[in-house]
C-alpha cells in the first residue's frame, strides 16, 4: 500500500504541485516556510479525511483564495485507487474515491492507515489528557469502524447533554426524562469505548516497552497506564451520583471523555520525572508502538510521516529510528528536512535509497 502521485491545487501555500513518489523513502527538503509540513498534511488529509494542522477547512485555503483540491493516486490491496478532497468556501467538503463521493467521511477512515511523528508530539507527554485521548482515538478508529461510530455517537450525545444542562440552568427548569435519555445513550456507547480501550492499550504497551528498552539500552522500563472513571464504578452509577454536580457545573463531569493515559518510566510519570532526553526516547517509542500496532492489526504497512525529525533528535536516537525502519521493512515513508545533505548521509549509513524533492528548486522551475 502506497501513494504513487500527489496533485495539489491551491492547498495552503502551494498553488499547483504534482509529485511522483517511490514506495519506500521520500523526502521534502527546503528552507523553513516553504511548505514542507503542508505536503505531509495533504497526505494525512487523504488518509484520515482531515488535516492534522488546521482546525477548519478554510485554513487549508490560501490567503484570499476560495477553494483547495488535493488528489492522490494510491495502490491499495493491489488495486489502483484515486482519492481526492475538494473544498470551496461556503460549501460542503467533497471527499471521493474513484470519482464517487462518500456520504459519510467515516467510511474512508482506516482504508489508508497513517502515523505521523511531528514536533507537536511533545504534547502527548507534556499536554493535557485531551491530547492523549486523541492519540488513542486516532489509533483505534483506524482499526475498528465500530469504535469510530461509537466515538462519534458519544461525542454528539455528550454535546447535547451539556447543552441541555446549560439551558436548564438559564431557563430555571429541569427535564429529568431528557437527561435520562442522554444517559442511556452515553452508557451504551461509553461502555463500548471503555472496553475497547481497555483491550487494546496493553497491546500498545508491549511495543512501547520493547522499543524504549532498545533505545535506552534497558536503563528504564516504559509503560502506559489506562486511567478511567469506569474502572471504579459502573457508568450508570457515575452519571447518577454526579448529576447534582453536573447541574451546578453545567457539563458532564464523569465518563470516558475524562479518560487519560499515564506514560511512566520505572513507574513514575514521564511528564514530571522524565528528562528531555528520556521524553524524546519515549515519544519515539510510543510512535513506533503505534505504527507496529496498526501494521499488526491492518496486515499492511501504514504510511509514515516524519516532520522535521532529524533536526530535533541527537545522532543516537536518529540512528536508532533509522535502523528500526530498515530492519523491520517499513513501508512508504515521507520526511521533511531543511538539510538535504543530512538526509543523504543518514540514509547512506543504513544503505537505503531516498528520493529527494527539493521544494525550492521545484517551485522555481
Amino acid at each position: 500500500m502506497f501513494i504513487r502521485f500527489l496533485h495539489l491545487t491551491e492547498f495552503k501555500n502551494h498553488s499547483q504541485l504534482k509529485f511522483e513518489f517511490t514506495p519506500s523513502i521520500n523526502c521534502f527538503t527546503g528552507p523553513n516556510g516553504i511548505g514542507k509540513t503542508n505536503l505531509l498534511d495533504s497526505i494525512y488529509l487523504l488518509c484520515l479525511t482531515k488535516s492534522f494542522l488546521a482546525s477548519s477547512e478554510s485554513q487549508n485555503i490560501p490567503h484570499e483564495g476560495t477553494f483547495y483540491s488535493v488528489k492522490g493516486d494510491f495502490l491499495l490491496q493491489k488495486k489502483e485507487r484515486s482519492i481526492s478532497c475538494k473544498y470551496q468556501s461556503g460549501k460542503k467538503k467533497l471527499f471521493e474515491e474513484d470519482g464517487i463521493a462518500y456520504t459519510k467521511l467515516a467510511e474512508h477512515i482506516g482504508k489508508i492507515p497513517v502515523v505521523i511523528v511531528s514536533p507537536g508530539d511533545q504534547e502527548l507527554i507534556l499536554g493535557g489528557s485531551e491530547d492523549r485521548r486523541k492519540f488513542i482515538d486516532v489509533t483505534l478508529s483506524q482499526i475498528d469502524k465500530n469504535y469510530l461510530k461509537a466515538l462519534s455517537a458519544y461525542t454528539k450525545t455528550l454535546f447535547q447533554r451539556n447543552a441541555s444542562l446549560k439551558k436548564f440552568n438559564e431557563k430555571k427548569y429541569f427535564d429529568r426524562d431528557l437527561i435520562a435519555f442522554y444517559d442511556q445513550e452515553l452508557i451504551k456507547t461509553g461502555n463500548f469505548i471503555f472496553e475497547e480501550r481497555k483491550k487494546w492499550i496493553p497491546e500498545l504497551k508491549k511495543n512501547l516497552t520493547r522499543f524504549y528498552k532498545q533505545i535506552s539500552n534497558g536503563k528504564e522500563i516504559a509503560e502506559i497506564e489506562y486511567n478511567s472513571d469506569l474502572q471504579n464504578d459502573s457508568f450508570k452509577n457515575l452519571l447518577k451520583e454526579s448529576l447534582q454536580q453536573d447541574r451546578i457545573l453545567q457539563r458532564t463531569s464523569k465518563g470516558i471523555h475524562k479518560d487519560d493515559l499515564i506514560f511512566t518510566l520505572d513507574g513514575l510519570p514521564a511528564k514530571r520525572y522524565g528528562s528531555q532526553g528520556q521524553q524524546k526516547s519515549y515519544l519515539l517509542s510510543i510512535k513506533l508502538a503505534q505504527y507496529f500496532f496498526l501494521k499488526e492489526q491492518k496486515k499492511c504497512s501504514p504510511i509514515l510521516l516524519l516532520d522535521d525529525l532529524f533536526d530535533k533528535l541527537d545522532e543516537h536516537r536518529s540512528m536508532f529510528f533509522l535502523h528500526t525502519l530498515a530492519e523491520n521493512k517499513i513501508g512508504q515513508v515521507f520526511i521533511t528536512d531543511t538539510n538535504e545533505d543530512r538526509i543523504i548521509n543518514n540514509f547512506a549509513k543504513i544503505d537505503t535509497e531516498v528520493k529527494i524533492f527539493n521544494l525550492e528548486k521545484i517551485k522555481n522551475e
